[in-house]
């Protein structure tokens, strides 16, 4: 029986050399076909004229044509599955197209072949159209999550627009996610004259934007001027419609309203008026179609009016201070156990209230001068909040700066500074404020 077998064995090697060399076949240990996979032999036919029954052409480079392979492509897009394949199938062996460029087809068609489309930031958005019109849904995956991951100021306004254009939710989320807290750079980046007006009203609807806003103002006036060819007031407040209405005048200080909203003509006297009536009355007169509600961006307020702590006298001089700092022992420990990223969870000072704000003439944070920060009534809003990554002192000055100092000055009132332990956690932070203005109200963090 071993014998038969022996004899049946040799009678099926020489068939199978027989057939391989009747078409031309060489048989190797060698041939790559014998070692690879299904996805392996896919790929190595991606671009490859071997077998291939179609040609990419281009509009962009007429000398260009890439061969692909009709199964293969209508395994992966509906629409080509249609095209090759469809009652209404094109003839032909030759595909034009208009509005693809060679590098991202080939780009493209990495994909279809191998699922590694290697994108980067040239090639992605390209590379989104053509998966969205080929139906290539993976690679539309593959775009957007290159895109989420990739967000900055630069390219986030014209990401926005693609992800509203083309219903990605999730992106258009991460993309106004990205704007809200960094509004301040988008807002002044080249690409923001260029968003939609759609897309800018549904930015500047948010409460939630990081931003000063006479800042906000000044950044849609310059989109609308972009926009417009006259540059007159009734151009520029026609180019906004609906735009102009989420700008919350009524929270811009009275005096930079006056030297930079009234004068820039987009707005009516009756409007003007109004807007004056509304401030001086403290918010009770009409505001028509107007908005005041602050933006907030991801603030968090402390109010001592509702904490519950001590405090004991500690100076009256010409100055207010006011110390804030992180908990030491929490600090160490979370280096010892680095468990929490300080620098991403940082804790910066965005604005103070308080009665004694009005008599403030100058700041200086831990000795250092500030200018940077706007006054409205009983409050003082920094318009780049102060990082507290280390312990800050605030010193409120009664005193204008001469010559390069503040002198000393009493302040109307009191002008006592008080000693006092608060302990309150902040956006996972464990802050403690250990000396405060007589008069302050509120705290608020971003």
């Amino acid at each position: 029986m071993a014998h038969v077998a022996l004899i049946h064995q040799a009678k099926m090697r020489n068939a199978l050399s027989a057939s391989s060399e009747s078409y031309g076949i060489k048989r190797s240990p060698s041939n790559r076909r014998e070692a690879s996979s299904a996805a392996q032999c896919l790929s190595h036919l991606c671009l490859s004229e071997h077998l291939s029954d179609i040609y990419f052409t281009f509009s962009d480079d007429e000398s260009v044509k890439l061969p692909a392979h009709k199964f293969v492509l209508s395994m992966r897009s509906a629409v080509f599955e249609t095209m090759f394949y469809g009652s209404l199938s094109e003839e032909g062996e030759y595909v034009a197209l208009k509005d693809v460029n060679p590098e991202v087809m080939r780009t493209v068609l990495r994909y279809v072949y191998s699922d590694n489309p290697d994108l980067d930031g040239k090639n992605v958005l390209p590379c989104l159209y053509t998966a969205k019109k080929y139906q290539f849904l993976g690679l539309v995956e593959l775009c957007s999550d290159f895109l989420e991951k990739n967000i900055d100021v630069k390219n986030v306004c014209q990401i926005i627009e693609q992800a509203i254009f083309y219903e990605m939710e999730p992106l258009k989320e991460r993309c106004l996610s990205f704007i809200t807290k960094n509004a301040t750079k988008v807002l002044s980046s080249p690409g923001f004259i260029n968003l939609s007006h759609a897309t800018l009203l549904n930015i500047l609807k948010s409460d939630e934007l990081e931003c000063d806003e006479i800042y906000i103002f000044k950044a849609t006036m310059k989109w609308a001027e972009h926009k417009c060819e006259s540059k007159s007031g009734q151009n520029i407040r026609d180019q906004l419609g609906e735009v102009l209405y989420q700008i919350r005048f009524p929270i811009i200080p009275m005096e930079k309203f006056a030297r930079v909203v009234t004068p820039s003509g987009i707005l009516t006297n009756e409007e003007i008026v109004m807007l004056y009536q509304f401030t001086a009355t403290k918010g009770s007169t009409p505001l028509g179609k107007f908005r005041q509600e602050e933006r907030n961006g991801a603030q968090i307020t402390l109010n001592l009016r509702t904490l519950k702590y001590s405090q004991q006298h500690m100076s009256t001089s010409d100055c207010f201070s006011l110390n804030i700092q992180y908990n030491n022992s929490s600090r160490q420990l979370q280096y010892l156990e680095r468990k929490i990223d300080l620098c991403s969870k940082s804790v910066r000072l965005k604005s103070v209230t308080g009665t004694f704000v009005r008599n403030v003439k100058g700041i200086t944070i831990s000795g250092v001068k500030r200018r940077d920060y706007e006054t409205n009534g009983d409050k003082i809003i920094f318009m780049n909040p102060i990082d507290m990554s280390d312990n800050i002192n605030v010193q409120f000055h009664s005193r204008k700066e001469q010559n390069g100092y503040y002198y000393s000055g009493c302040l109307e009132g009191n002008n006592t500074t008080y000693r006092c332990n608060i302990s309150e956690k902040v956006k996972g932070q464990d802050i403690i404020i250990t000396s405060i203005p007589d008069g302050l109200e509120t705290i608020s963090f971003v």
